[in-house]
């Protein structure tokens, strides 16, 4: 096991280690960095976008609600769920990221 070992187990044998660092393969192009630096920060919301936002969620809520009234619980609908769940939280992402102050 390599790397710097981070956890031991009761009998002071080596259990989980730090894994080695790996250099990078791929140069990452200035596209998709501000493309990641837009992703994964936070967009406080304007006071057109707070509506839109409940009414995707509401939108959402009635759905899901539909789901669960007209199918069984099941692997299925929770996927199904899951999913929306998904469907309406890239849509707000789409407000929230995509539309300039």
């Amino acid at each position: 096991m390599k790397g710097k070992v981070v956890a031991w187990d009761k009998d002071g044998k080596p259990l989980l280690k730090e894994p080695d660092f790996v250099m990078p393969k791929y140069t990452v192009d200035q596209k998709m960095l501000d493309r990641l630096e837009n992703d994964f920060t936070y967009h406080a919301p304007t006071p057109d976008q707070i509506p839109r936002y409940t009414a995707l969620r509401e939108a959402g809520y009635a759905l899901a609600l539909r789901i669960c009234e007209l199918s069984p619980p099941s692997r299925e609908q929770s996927v199904a769920l899951t999913l929306l769940d998904q469907v309406i939280t890239m849509a707000n992402a789409a407000i929230a990221r995509n539309e300039k102050e």
